[in-house]
């Protein structure tokens, strides 16, 4: 609840969260608005630990990066740290859930994904603070939540998936 209001506070054009335990790069914004200048069609960057993409972004069109998180390499599990949308397309799409925990960010994530082209960015954009009380450590939770998202995402969401892809997603 308190990142949607905090983005209800926004009057800039863009969102990204920087959590107070955490420090953004001096380079990051610069880079992230030359990157929607570059791309004006484009809603979303996100960051992904994509060794592979060197240190080169990569567009990747909606159904593309859908697939490829669900069945080769989990893009879009990131936290909202690793966000840059433009706020009209965040806030027409309906903010970040508040049901799942600490999953709502990749609901929101695929939310995005399954209505926009999406950059992959593999240049990090902040300094993550680790810490033995942050939510990422309650497995439980994510267990927990990861599935009912998963059930959501699936049936509340257009998404470019067989029924034999929506079982397998569901059994993971």
């Amino acid at each position: 609840p308190n990142r949607n209001r905090a983005a209800g506070y926004a009057k800039g054009d863009f969102v990204m969260y920087v959590d107070s335990d955490d420090v953004l790069f001096d380079y990051t914004i610069e880079k992230y608005v030359s990157y929607l200048d570059d791309f004006p069609s484009l809603n979303f960057i996100i960051y992904c630990d994509a060794k592979e993409l060197g240190e080169i972004p990569k567009m990747m069109e909606s159904g593309e990066i859908i697939l490829s998180h669900f069945f080769k390499k989990s893009y879009l599990q990131s936290g909202p740290g690793g966000m840059f949308i433009r706020k009209d397309f965040f806030d027409s799409i309906g903010r970040i859930p508040e049901k799942y925990g600490p999953a709502n960010d990749t609901y929101f994530n695929i939310k995005a994904a399954s209505k926009s082209n999406v950059l992959i960015n593999p240049m990090v954009p902040l300094y993550y603070r680790i810490h033995d009380n942050q939510e990422s450590n309650n497995h439980f939770s994510y267990i927990y939540n990861n599935y009912r998202f998963n059930r959501d995402v699936i049936s509340d969401l257009i998404l470019p998936l067989t029924p034999g892809q929506k079982k397998i997603i569901l059994k993971k």
